[in-house]
């Protein structure tokens, strides 16, 4: 049994609150709760980088929130993951240039999933439970897992973030949608490696040479930016 940890990969870019007034607070509180009746579309901007927007637009978008991340979907990723998505969250409107993206409001709070004893990181009182931050080893109760939904996330990680079953995961990365960073964070067997975050493409080798990051970048995007073109 295995836990995969599911977000927007920033390789692409990512979107966060634009103009809207109070649209930060709005999404925050909205986040976890059922909010599809009165909601009001926010608006969102893309990323800037060196003064210009920087984005490419693929399945699935990395949206940012205070203290926490959103999965912003475009139309095939809405139409492959129907059946999974339906049963753990709901679908919102938003604005976002002349984009059809819509944000996936996860509704799936799975209680006692982690393993506090076994989980390494920063521990906390957030509210009335413990909760995590820059956790290095996530443990989770296998026996909480046995009836998971599809993607799901947990009441001890402040930040939000989604969780999602094997099933899941490979029902994402066999669709051939592009956008979505899925890394393994848990495994029930003894000894098996986790996996490194599932980027696409990799068309280059990443260094760590400081001195070279602005080339770096520029090599990543120009490749992804081609590839984009492609697969339109």
């Amino acid at each position: 049994m295995n836990v995969f940890m599911i977000s927007g990969d920033t390789d692409y870019g990512l979107v966060h609150t634009g103009t809207r007034e109070n649209a930060v607070d709005y999404m925050y509180a909205a986040s976890g709760k059922p909010s599809a009746e009165g909601w009001a579309a926010p608006r969102l901007e893309p990323q800037i980088y060196r003064k210009k927007v920087w984005m490419v637009w693929v399945d699935c978008v990395l949206s940012v929130v205070p203290n926490g991340e959103g999965l912003l979907l475009g139309r095939r990723a809405r139409e492959q993951l129907c059946p999974l998505i339906s049963q753990c969250g709901e679908l919102l409107p938003i604005e976002l240039d002349d984009q059809d993206y819509q944000w996936f409001n996860c509704l799936a709070m799975l209680e006692g999933a982690v393993d506090n004893a076994n989980t390494k990181g920063s521990k906390y009182r957030y509210g009335d439970h413990e909760a995590w931050e820059r956790v290095t080893d996530w443990a989770f109760n296998a026996e909480k897992l046995a009836d998971a939904p599809p993607i799901f996330r947990v009441p001890e990680d402040p930040f939000r973030r989604h969780f999602c079953t094997e099933a899941t995961a490979k029902a994402i990365r066999s669709s051939g949608l592009i956008g979505f960073n899925i890394k393994k964070v848990w495994t029930s067997v003894p000894g098996e490696d986790g996996e490194p975050p599932v980027t696409f493409p990799a068309t280059f080798d990443v260094t760590s040479d400081y001195e070279r990051r602005d080339e770096i970048k520029a090599k990543r995007r120009a490749a992804i930016s081609a590839l984009a073109e492609r697969v339109k």
